[in-house]
């Protein structure tokens, strides 16, 4: 008795039928791991070839990267070395936040104060300075104990000395979460 033949999901993936036994994976989930941006993956990928390390597959496109252009690109980019644990006595650094004992006093802080910092709060968190810009896209924060620009969606709610959740990449500091009423989350 003849099978029908395999069906196609709707947004039109199909590698497991293209590929049955390789474990793939996303780009957008495989360049936080090598630390890299995704530009700088999308280099990396141009040295190697398409179909046999990467490919453009599904919908929307997406990159999904090989089990076998997963360890070319470990030579291409060079594996990251394994953090250090550390020594007795000392705690890790997880990101950068500001101390219990020197979080502004005052009602836009109240949620940290009142009951700490929530599930959805980020590694890296940086102190409002001002928020009173032409651009309503940008604040100014200190974080890592100098002040630089934060990218936010509006900045209307946002108030000084206000500690707020933040993410890095590269010297790009973006706001992780906009308050949802003025000086509140």
């Amino acid at each position: 008795m003849a099978r029908p033949p395999a069906r196609r999901r709707r947004d039109g993936f199909h590698l497991p039928k293209i590929f049955p036994k390789m474990p793939m994976i996303r780009e957008l989930e495989l360049a936080p791991r090598f630390g890299l941006s995704r530009a700088d993956l999308a280099v990396k990928r141009r040295q190697l070839v398409e179909g046999e390390h990467w490919l453009k597959e599904g919908r929307p496109k997406a990159i999904w990267w090989t089990q076998k252009g997963l360890d070319a690109l470990g030579l291409v980019v060079g594996v990251p070395e394994a953090p250090k644990a550390p020594e007795a006595g000392q705690t890790a650094a997880v990101g950068h936040r500001i101390p219990d004992d020197q979080i502004p006093r005052g009602p836009q802080n109240g949620l940290i104060l009142e009951h700490g910092r929530p599930g959805w709060w980020t590694a890296d968190e940086a102190l409002v300075v001002s928020n009173v810009f032409a651009n309503r896209r940008a604040i100014l924060v200190e974080f890592e104990g100098r002040q630089v620009i934060c990218r936010v969606k509006d900045a209307t709610n946002f108030h000084p000395r206000m500690v707020i959740p933040v993410r890095k990449y590269g010297n790009i500091v973006l706001a992780a979460r906009q308050p949802r009423f003025p000086g509140k989350w």
